[in-house]
């Protein structure tokens, strides 16, 4: 999930990271507990989300994960888990694209480089998807 948002953001450097607190590239979604209202308007012309936190971006993207938590608990790979989340419907990219961007992140992925992005975001987000598959 950590290599995932670092490519959704560009390594934390995006403008919807930046200003919306946004992690994962997440869209609008009328309802959403976690979002205060539409951000940035994306290229595909929708609105992506806007979050006070970035514990609540985490926690939007762990509680979808947990609401298809039966396509997710056999997922042990990187590729796994990207073809997962394009069946689910979760990006619109060509899954060749998202992969490579996410394995780009994850041949590079350190632990100082968690600390540098901050360890509560982080742990919030491992923890919800523990809690989730848990139960």
């Amino acid at each position: 999930m950590v290599v995932q948002s670092q490519h959704e953001t560009a390594n934390y450097t995006s403008k919807v990271f930046k200003t919306n607190n946004n992690a994962f590239g997440y869209k609008r979604v009328n309802g959403s507990a976690y979002q205060l209202g539409a951000g940035r308007l994306s290229p595909e012309g929708d609105n992506y989300a806007r979050y006070s936190s970035l514990s609540d971006s985490a926690k939007e993207v762990a509680s979808w994960i947990g609401r298809r938590k039966k396509d997710f608990v056999s997922v042990k790979t990187a590729d796994q888990y990207v073809h997962t989340l394009k069946l689910q419907g979760y990006f619109g990219d060509k899954e060749t694209n998202y992969l490579a961007g996410v394995k780009k992140y994850l041949a590079s992925f350190t632990v100082p480089q968690v600390v540098t992005v901050g360890l509560v975001p982080v742990a919030i987000a491992l923890y919800l998807i523990y809690q989730y598959f848990s139960k």
